[in-house]
């Protein structure tokens, strides 16, 4: 029993590798050098593109995945992050299991959904990202979803094209950079505890909006406030992040009323020791609902214009 059942699962990884591997030669998916001709290994991937969804070979496994380790490097012309992905206990991963991708250009972002994996076993496993000082890429963070998955977000530091796909062997997820796609947003309001991805700086909105990012605040209190001149406006709004120990915790939140014109959104947390503020913060011009700008009336009203003192 034990060898039929050791055999089976055998059979297994061997199809599930297999199939990885026809999949990857008929995308072109380099490896880890250059090719004959001395192309940078990060611009030989045959799926780059500047926005939407990837399709990627990484079926399900049914295994229970850690992010084991994140790397990027610069090569002439382009730039390569990776995701390596583990089993637990160092263990090494052969596969990455299930994994889908997509380029959020309005974001700024690449994201890496990784669909089985549960759990970080970083070398400093408090971070749970990774500076990066490139043309291109300048941050990546591991996230924990609102459904306790994990995603890894690549932010942009410039205007790029993305290629992702999976190798094996150990397994890991590639993302490769090359310039081009057009502009992307500056970058996200961060610290060291909050990344805010929506609103952005300088937007225009309107009540309702959703203030949406990821934390690390002791026990994933999220708190996001108003300021204006330096002072308290209107009402604090709390909510929890999805965690705040082994990953970065998404948070979202959707205002539904709160003080209008240009105001400071803050997200954030009051430290435990001494009661600071510690967050992310942006300048908004939030308007007034069911009110239509004075240039809008005008606009709307052509026949009033010159009419004034005429009999």
């Amino acid at each position: 029993m034990i060898r039929t059942r050791y055999f089976v699962h055998a059979v297994a990884a061997a199809m599930t590798v297999s199939l990885m591997a026809a999949a990857a030669a008929a995308a072109q998916v380099p490896g880890n050098g250059n090719d004959n001709n001395g192309t940078p290994v990060c611009l030989q991937a045959a799926n780059f593109q500047a926005e939407g969804s990837y399709v990627l070979a990484a079926p399900a496994t049914g295994e229970e995945y850690v992010v084991s380790d994140l790397r990027w490097a610069a090569h002439e012309g382009c730039e390569r992050f990776v995701i390596e992905l583990g089993l637990g206990d160092d263990v090494p991963a052969s596969v990455t299991g299930e994994v889908t991708a997509e380029f959020l250009r309005d974001l700024g972002l690449v994201r890496v959904h990784l669909h089985e994996a549960h759990g970080v076993e970083l070398d400093e496993p408090t971070a749970a990202e990774l500076e990066i000082d490139g043309e291109l890429a300048r941050q990546a963070y591991v996230v924990r979803h609102l459904d306790q998955l994990l995603y890894v977000d690549l932010h942009l530091a410039g205007e790029a094209e993305a290629a992702v796909f999976v190798l094996g062997d150990p397994g890991r997820v590639v993302v490769d950079l090359r310039p081009g796609g057009g502009p992307v947003p500056a970058p996200a309001a961060t610290n060291d505890f909050t990344v805010l991805l929506t609103p952005r700086d300088g937007d225009s909105t309107s009540y309702p909006f959703t203030v949406r990012g990821y934390a690390r605040h002791f026990e994933a209190n999220v708190v996001v406030r108003f300021e204006r001149a330096g002072e308290p406006v209107g009402d604090e709004f709390i909510t929890s992040a999805t965690d705040w120990v082994d990953a970065w915790g998404e948070f979202e939140l959707t205002l539904d009323e709160g003080p209008v014109g240009r105001v400071h959104l803050h997200a954030g947390e009051y430290s435990a020791a001494d009661g600071t503020w510690d967050g992310a913060s942006v300048t908004l011009d939030i308007e007034r609902r069911g009110v239509v700008p004075a240039i809008a009336r005008t606009v709307e009203h052509p026949e009033s214009v010159g009419m004034v003192g005429e009999d």
